[in-house]
């Protein structure tokens, strides 16, 4: 039997199965009716005169990120993010806790989930891994102690706390000065699970002196909150403290420092703010101004090349005209030599009829 919600009308269908009926997955090849999970989006064929299903197949087109934990869920809004990127979370989407129907409110921060979706639109989220809660009871021996989770988060114990999980095995520390126990938890999904601290075994919780190597010298050190004196060394039990060194005009500084016997010490050294120094406004020209400015410059490249062209044409035509006119020039030189030449021919013709005119006269 299959429960189906449509995603054409929204509604919701039980639709029951046989051996005829064929799975296949989102790359076409058979599977079997497991292959088929909890928030698939499918495709199915059904018989309407026979009322059978003939066929269920994964989609090849959805898209699908699978067991991630650094995601954003916007509860309000319902807006999916992941990588840089939004997703619109259909109103008819469905959230799948093991093999249950759950709330989008049911997804806590840090649980591992896949998301299943059709373009921008998150159709289907199924819950990995989820959180359980642990309870403590009988704790009065340790209230205003500090409960360790896997010697990695640490919080302050307070009546009637209730701890969000991930579900799992977990080793659990519980401190309160000189006071130590300790426990292996199981966390199951969607439920709470109870410690009993009145059957836990209490031992003494051993300390150390703990120095600290901080600077710059005006630095201030707190421990858990507390305000603490940097000169002399500080008696700390076994444990995991928050540390925070703060100074001004340096970055601050927040970690854990976990003491054991093999750590008695911790260096702290801040460095300077970087003092971000104003930036003159950069102005952009608007994208038509600048066509106009690029079509002025290449109107003046182009008057320029005109120009140029019309200049050169100008110096062929005068040397042109300064050819023609030494070519008239010289004509005319030859023309007036040639007239020079003729002139004195007929004078030198003149003066020999002149000549032979006196012997003329002479012999008569």
């Amino acid at each position: 039997t299959f429960h189906v919600h449509s995603i054409d009308n929204g509604l919701e269908y039980v639709m029951e199965v046989d051996h005829l009926t064929t799975y296949c997955n989102k790359y076409g090849k058979s599977v079997t009716a497991a292959g088929i999970k909890p928030g698939d989006i499918v495709e199915i064929g059904y018989n309407n005169d026979k009322e059978e299903i003939i066929y269920i197949n994964i989609s090849d087109d959805y898209w699908e990120i699978k067991g991630i934990r650094n995601y954003e869920l916007d509860l309000s809004k319902k807006i999916f993010k992941y990588d840089s990127k939004k997703y619109k979370i259909s109103e008819e989407h469905s959230v799948f806790s093991g093999d249950k129907i759950v709330n989008l409110s049911n997804i806590k921060d840090g649980d591992m989930i896949t998301v299943r979706g059709i373009e921008k639109t998150v159709w289907s989220i199924v819950i990995n891994e989820a959180h359980g809660q642990l309870s403590l009871a009988n704790a009065d021996i340790f209230d205003s102690g500090k409960i360790t989770i896997d010697n990695d988060k640490t919080y302050n114990i307070e009546n009637g706390m209730m701890l969000d999980i991930l579900e799992g095995t977990h080793e659990v520390v519980l401190i309160n000065e000189d006071k130590r126990a300790k426990s292996t938890i199981e966390i199951s999904r969607d439920n709470t699970t109870v410690l009993d601290i009145s059957k836990l075994e209490v031992t003494q919780n051993n300390f150390t002196m703990v120095s600290f190597d901080i600077s710059p010298a005006s630095a201030r050190l707190y421990i858990d909150g507390t305000p603490c004196t940097i000169r002399d060394d500080i008696k700390m039990y076994y444990g995991n403290y928050e540390i925070i060194v703060e100074s001004t005009g340096y970055n601050a500084f927040r970690g854990t420092l976990v003491v054991d016997s093999n750590n008695e010490s911790m260096t702290v050294k801040l460095s300077k703010e970087i003092e971000e120094t104003e930036k003159p406004e950069e102005t952009e020209e608007p994208e038509d101004e600048g066509r106009e400015n690029d079509s002025e410059e290449d109107s003046s490249d182009t008057n320029k090349e005109e120009n140029e062209v019309a200049t050169d044409e100008e110096n062929k035509l005068e040397d042109t005209s300064e050819q023609e006119t030494n070519s008239n020039f010289s004509e005319n030189n030859n023309s007036d030599e040639s007239q020079l030449e003729d002139d004195d021919n007929d004078e030198v013709i003149r003066n020999d009829m002149n000549e032979d005119n006196n012997d003329i006269e002479e012999n008569t």
